[in-house]
């Protein structure tokens, strides 16, 4: 008999009857549930709509006169006694007779056509009528309201209390996610979200491994260009406990991957469910090691469920065959990877996000070490060459290039391996614009841009929903590789899949906005990108150019003086030294700009 709990804040299919028959549990059991007696009765929870009616089913004509059974659809708690299922479940009981099934018109939905039964409708709820010939079709039962035409749309049962009216039973109805009530808008493509994975009760684990697991599962997802995928940066705050349609319309998306981590298991496990907010079904549930491959195994389950083609509606006539058949959902091909390596990279992938200098060499270090289990590890080494570019970089706004060809030297052997990882691409892009900075001789002044722009726009085909890798690939069109508004767009679609974006992104999407002429737009966004970040430089030249663009020299002097109090010595020979910008012509423009805010043409001696 298996006596197992529903997983925290989990969408389920939950199986009541109000007594404890003799065998029932076992039953459940066989049927692929599992079950606890509460009190006079039994509670089941089972992985499908499908094996919970077949059970009962099964256990009704086994017996004479069985218990009644009621099946219902909605959130358990982990305790697996309790819950919005539970009781919607329960409360259906409450006029059942023995030998009855009542299931709601939502688990009729999921099994509709899957099992040899008849089901009468009584108010909200079915029955199941035994003595039906389930090849004689009953007039259809209304149905949930399609998303597009609710304004706020009611799940007939995702949870809930059983009533009696006057002798009739009324289902109270709850709100599921509807596309009105969104904060964002909802995308085009097939959109998921996954939030930080939650631990099991009682068990430890670090937050950088927990969350960065559901980082790792997101990037994986992500590579697929026919899926919108938010990670758990989009919504730090958000974790697998929510409910998954509070997260879908803080984000703006169908379906929420929820995740509880068995920590104390060898290797990790990871339980997981796909939740479809705009209707309250569960479509996947499962559970794998969260090291790859297990964890690459999840991501194509998930993959290959958010992108199947709708089940055929049985009322209308059979669709022409396809001309061609469908293209083949890609796979992701697994991998396998030292453990200690990966907690290190999950651990050095959690600091870099503090973005310091002291984060970002503490990150280097657990690169260098998960290395040293795992020297074929090529992801490890690709973000080891982040933490030196960063460095190289300067996090003061001082460039150096002194550790160049040694950031180079140390991934060739990883590109090598790996050239289409899309961290490596967006790496070495990254290394050709330091390059086009700093050494600008005769060709070099040209052919790191073209060669970074190639790697860039390689880097988002790899992986399109990496809101990093559009933000830089706008950056690089915003120099004039490519027009201001494919740039735009670019940012704009980072925004989105990061809502909580880090102000670099305002700083992009500012330039941008200046340089389609949208100067008071750009004014506001600086602005705010300012606020986040005060005594940045790039933001007061940024603005001082936004203002005098938009015929506000006085408002331009402030943020030159600014700019001139950071940078001492900055003059249009800096600025001259300093551009990237493919067409000469924007160079003169923006010096002509900057001189009437304030810029010096040569620098003086305080």
């Amino acid at each position: 008999m298996v006596n197992s709990q529903p997983k925290l804040g989990s969408l389920g299919v939950i199986l009541a009857a109000s007594a404890a028959d003799p065998g029932l549990l076992d039953a459940v059991a066989d049927a692929g549930g599992s079950g606890v007696q509460a009190g006079p009765g039994v509670i089941a929870h089972f992985p499908s709509a499908v094996a919970a009616v077949e059970c009962a089913r099964g256990w009704r004509h086994s017996n004479s006169a069985p218990a009644p059974i009621a099946i219902a659809l909605g959130m358990v708690a982990a305790d697996g006694q309790s819950g919005e299922a539970v009781d919607h479940a329960q409360a259906m009981l409450a006029n059942a007779q023995p030998g009855d099934l009542w299931i709601t018109n939502q688990i009729h939905g999921l099994v509709a056509d899957a099992v040899p039964l008849v089901f009468v409708t009584s108010g909200d709820a079915m029955r199941a009528d035994f003595d039906a010939d389930p090849n004689q079709k009953p007039p259809r039962s209304r149905t949930i309201p399609t998303i597009a035409a609710a304004v706020v749309m009611l799940a007939v049962v995702a949870a809930g209390l059983w009533f009696v009216l006057g002798g009739n039973p009324v289902i109270e109805p709850v709100v599921v996610a509807t596309p009105a009530n969104m904060a964002l808008p909802m995308p085009d493509l097939p959109s998921v979200a996954v939030v930080h994975f939650v631990v099991a009760e009682g068990q430890a684990l670090p937050d950088h491994a927990s969350q960065g697991m559901a980082a790792e599962l997101a990037r994986m997802l992500g590579a697929n260009p026919a899926l919108f995928v938010m990670p758990p940066a989009a919504a730090p705050g958000l974790t697998s406990a929510a409910e998954p349609v509070d997260i879908a319309e803080a984000l703006g998306v169908r379906f929420v991957f929820l995740g509880i981590i068995q920590a104390d298991e060898n290797p990790m496990e990871l339980d997981g469910q796909l939740v479809d907010a705009l209707t309250g079904q569960m479509v996947w549930e499962g559970t794998d090691t969260l090291e790859p491959p297990g964890i690459t195994a999840i991501a194509n389950d998930i993959t290959a469920k958010i992108l199947a083609p709708p089940p055929a509606d049985p009322d209308q006539p059979a669709a022409e065959p396809a001309a061609a058949p469908e293209p083949d959902i890609p796979v992701i091909p697994p991998r396998a990877v030292n453990p200690q390596a990966f907690a290190l990279y999950l651990r050095g992938r959690d600091l870099m996000t503090q973005a310091t200098p002291a984060t970002n060499a503490q990150a280097g270090a657990l690169f260098r070490e998960a290395l040293e289990f795992d020297p074929t590890f090529t992801a490890a080494t690709f973000e080891l060459g982040f933490t030196q570019y960063f460095a190289a970089q300067g996090f003061d706004g001082d460039l150096t290039g002194d550790i160049l060809p040694e950031v180079e030297a140390m991934v060739r052997p990883a590109i090598e391996t790996d050239p289409k990882n899309s961290r490596g691409l967006a790496l070495q892009s990254r290394l050709q614009m330091l390059r086009a900075t700093l050494f600008r001789e005769g060709v070099e002044e040209i052919s790191p841009r073209i060669q970074a722009l190639d790697l860039a726009q390689r880097a988002v085909a790899a992986a399109p929903n990496d809101a990093d890798n559009l933000a830089h690939l706008s950056r690089l069109y915003s120099f004039g590789i490519r027009t201001s508004q494919d740039a735009l767009e670019m940012i704009e679609r980072a925004m989105r899949i990061n809502p909580n974006y880090p102000w670099t992104y305002q700083h992009i999407l500012g330039q941008n906005y200046q340089l389609t002429g949208r100067y008071e737009e750009a004014i506001v966004v600086l602005l705010a990108a300012l606020e986040r970040a005060p005594d940045t430089a790039v933001l007061h030249r940024e603005l001082a150019l936004a203002y005098v663009l938009a015929n506000d020299v006085e408002g331009a002097r402030p943020h030159m003086a600014e700019l001139l109090r950071l940078i001492p010595g900055y003059t249009v020979a800096t600025e001259s030294q300093e551009s990237i910008y493919m067409n000469p012509l924007n160079l003169e423009r923006d010096v002509i700009t900057l001189r009437r805010a304030g810029l010096p043409f040569a620098y003086r001696e305080p």
